[in-house]
Formats: structure tokens, sequence, C-alpha cells
């Protein structure tokens, strides 16, 4: 779902797609918070958010994410620490 000019906030309830191995929701417009409901994907290998207009905190949920292999969220506003 890359370059689609989505805007707004990304949905909690996607946090509930626990069998999702791939997430691209790169260069978009893309608000808000990372959902700390992506702690529930465990089966996501590649999370990639990159270039898109994100705030906040990397939510410390994502550290359960035991098969997480490629993790983009460059071009951002995130702030913090990586956790």
């Amino acid at each position: 779902m890359s370059r689609n000019k989505f805007n707004g906030s990304i949905a909690e309830i996607i946090g509930n797609l626990s069998s999702l191995q791939v997430l691209n929701f790169s260069h978009n417009k893309l608000t808000g918070h990372i959902p700390a409901s992506f702690g529930n994907l465990t089966a996501l290998e590649s999370l990639d958010l990159s270039s898109n207009k994100l705030t906040g905190e990397i939510p410390m949920q994502l550290t359960g994410l035991n098969f997480l292999e490629v993790l983009d969220l460059s071009e951002n506003q995130l702030v913090g620490l990586i956790p």
C-alpha cells in the first residue's frame, strides 16, 4: 500500500491482523502515532512506514516482534529513543 497518498492516522484495528507478515505503508501522508497494537502482529517480518508524517515515540510493543527482520521508520517526525 505504498505510494497511495493515504492520509490520516493508522487504524488500531490493523493490529488484529496477527498473521500479517509484511506491512508497507511507505510514501503516504499518514499522521499521528504508530499504534501500540502493532505489537500484536506477531508474524510480522517487515514493517515499512517510511516517508510519512508520523509523530511520537516508537512503541515499546514492537520489541516483542520476534520475526521482524526489516523495520524502516525513516523520514517521519518520530522522537525519543529506539526501544
